[in-house]
Order: structure tokens, then sequence, then C-alpha cells
């Protein structure tokens, strides 16, 4: 990657993970009518969720759909943690004084 990070396949070979991230803006004016541009993506977008699907498959995801539905999920129910993680977070809490809450005993 451009920090000199590891790409996909080695990202956590070795002794450090290697992640890396890039950001980057652009102005959609560059490519035209940014009205034109979105209403484009969106119909390419909507090709592919519509496609034809692989067998024992019922839908096909978008990049970053599981994760806005995981998202809107949490924030009505709340995030689901494994009891190892309720217990570190019940340690912390206690070694530093501060009330548990009941939800994670």
């Amino acid at each position: 990657g451009l920090s000199l990070g590891k790409w996909s396949a080695e990202t956590y070979s070795g002794s450090e993970a290697g992640v890396c991230h890039f950001f980057g803006c652009i102005s959609l004016e560059l490519f035209g009518k940014p009205s034109a541009l979105i209403g484009h993506l969106e119909r390419i977008v909507n090709g592919v969720v519509a496609s034809e699907r692989a067998e024992g498959h019922e839908k096909i995801y978008y990049h970053g759909e599981k994760e806005a539905k995981a998202r809107e999920r949490s924030m009505r129910i709340g995030i689901d943690l494994d009891q190892k993680t309720r217990n570190s977070i019940a340690s912390l809490a206690g070694k530093h004084a501060i009330p548990t809450p009941k939800e994670l005993l």
C-alpha cells in the first residue's frame, strides 16, 4: 500500500499485522455533474445486486451493505458480547472503581 503496509494476502504474516489505510478526496465535478454520476453508480449497484445469484445464495450484497445492516441492528438492540469480553470489561470496571452495568454480568 501507499503507507508501505502489506497487501491482503500478507496482512497477518510475520510479527506485525501490517494493516494500512489510504484516504483520498476527489471532487465529483471532475467526472461530470455529481447528480448524474451518483445516478450512474446507483444503476451499477442495482444491476449487480439484481444479477443472477450463485447456487445456494439468495442475495448479492454490495460493498459495505452487511456492515451497514449490522450497525443498524446494533444501534437498535445493542452489541452482543461473548462472555470472555463481558468478563474483561467487568474486571476493568472493578479495577477502576466503575460500576459494572448489570447487562454485563
